[in-house]
C-alpha cells in the first residue's frame, strides 16, 4: 500500500462526502424541510447537509430524521 493510494482514497471519501452534501443543499433548497427539520437558508443549511452526509458516509447517526426522499438518494 503505498501512500498515493491512501491520499487518492482519502480524497475519493472527500470528493463523495462533499458531492452528496451539495446534493443534500441543493434538494433542501428547493423542497424546504426535506431534512426532516426546518433549517435556515444558507450557510446553517449547508454545514447541517455537509454533516448529513458525512455520517451517513461513516455510518454514524446524524441525529436528523429525514424525509423518504431523501432516504431514497442514499
Amino acid at each position: 500500500m503505498s501512500s498515493d493510494k491512501l491520499w487518492g482514497a482519502a480524497c475519493v471519501f472527500l470528493m463523495v462526502g462533499i458531492s452528496f452534501g451539495s446534493l443534500f443543499d441543493i434538494l433542501n433548497t428547493a423542497v424546504p424541510g426535506s431534512l426532516g427539520q426546518d433549517i435556515e437558508l444558507g450557510i446553517p443549511n449547508y454545514t447541517e447537509c455537509m454533516t448529513h452526509s458525512f455520517c451517513v458516509l461513516a455510518g454514524i447517526d446524524s441525529g436528523l430524521p429525514t424525509s423518504r426522499l431523501v432516504v431514497t438518494l442514499v
